[in-house]
């Protein structure tokens, strides 16, 4: 039997009154109607995810420890490295439906805890009820309330991976989500379009430059 007929298999037979099922990897979701926004166009950007996140998990796993050789932490960093639990915390910050997080859960090995966080009521109570549907991941995907922003914040280095796609520029996401991230981390920073890093249009005929982000210590 492989892991996604198991975790189909551990889902409640009947479907609630109004509710549709969505699949998409090894993940099945309840959603109803378009109460809570979702974009099939982007799987594609959820498959990488998935598959960064892997590989991630992956190099963590051959380093065995944060402490990698050559690599210099700050008193407060090497502390926490030790106190961490085994296994990657990852933050979702801007959940909606929420898929993004069940699928790390299901497909990423070594996933210890996903934070699915959104502003809107209904997305949130969206996921308590997908965690409770899917019971394969109970106690994995952990729903939150909240601005990502101040999440972050609130929660300094305590995030092995920050993944964020906003609706619109990241720009205002980012101070957070270098502070929130774990020495050694990873953050996945989705953009829709091409006008959304800078806050203006590129020039045309359009162009990327792509520059390596440094992080002063």
């Amino acid at each position: 039997m492989t892991e996604a007929s198991a975790a189909l298999e551990n889902l409640p037979s009947s479907i609630p009154e109004g509710y549709q099922l969505r699949k998409e990897g090894k993940a099945t979701i309840l959603q109803q109607g378009n109460d809570v926004f979702f974009n099939p166009a982007q799987v594609v950007n959820r498959d990488l995810s998935v598959l960064v996140l892997q590989q991630f998990q992956q190099v963590r796993k051959e380093e065995g420890t944060l402490k990698a050789p050559g690599r210099k932490f700050k008193a407060k960093v090497a502390q926490q490295a030790e106190a961490q639990p085994d296994g990657l915390r990852v933050l979702e910050g801007l959940a909606a439906s929420g898929l993004r997080s069940f699928r790390y859960a299901l497909e990423v090995e070594g996933v210890r805890r996903v934070d699915a966080n959104d502003m809107d009521a209904d997305a949130v109570n969206n996921i308590r009820q997908n965690c409770a549907w899917n019971t394969s991941v109970a106690g994995k995907v952990v729903p939150t309330q909240g601005d990502a922003r101040i999440l972050m914040m609130q929660n300094e280095l305590a995030y092995d991976a920050v993944d964020l796609d906003p609706y619109g520029s990241p720009n205002t996401l980012l101070d957070g989500a270098v502070q929130a991230v774990a020495e050694g981390g990873l953050l996945m920073i989705t953009a829709t379009d091409m006008a959304g890093q800078p806050l203006t249009r590129p020039p045309s005929p359009p162009h990327c430059m792509l520059h390596p982000l440094q992080v002063c210590p």
